[in-house]
């Protein structure tokens, strides 16, 4: 069972797309702000982390550049969303896959499948 963590601060929003993905049978855990995000992340050790741009204490990308300096978290792959274009997001990070919110169950599974399928055929 793979494990994902959902990074939002909007209480709404992160119990929906928490409870998509427990119905599709992932493990799922959840924090509203980078700081916890991180600190759960250390623990958990997720397969996938969908998380915010715009968050309280600590924003998406402050948590991506904690992210990227913890060998043990550095191959997570990550799924950002946010409100914005994906033009602004482009500028700020490489590699990371955006979801433009409000987004579609469809959406949200597409980009989750496919990240999580990137990451089994690096493992292999």
């Amino acid at each position: 069972m793979s494990k994902i963590l959902v990074l939002e601060d909007s209480l709404e929003v992160r119990e929906n797309t928490v409870e998509l993905l427990e119905l599709e049978g992932y493990k799922v855990y959840s924090a509203e702000d980078g700081n916890t995000g991180f600190k759960m992340a250390m623990d958990i050790v997720p397969d996938l982390i969908l998380c915010d741009l715009v968050m309280p204490k600590t924003d998406g990308m402050s948590f991506y550049h904690n992210l990227q300096k913890d060998v043990n978290l550095t191959a997570i792959p990550i799924v950002f969303f946010s409100a914005d274009s994906k033009e602004s997001f482009i500028k700020l990070s490489e590699g990371a896959k955006f979801l433009r919110k409000p987004f579609t169950s469809e959406e949200l599974f597409e980009n989750v499948n496919s990240s999580l399928n990137k990451t089994n055929i690096i493992n292999y």
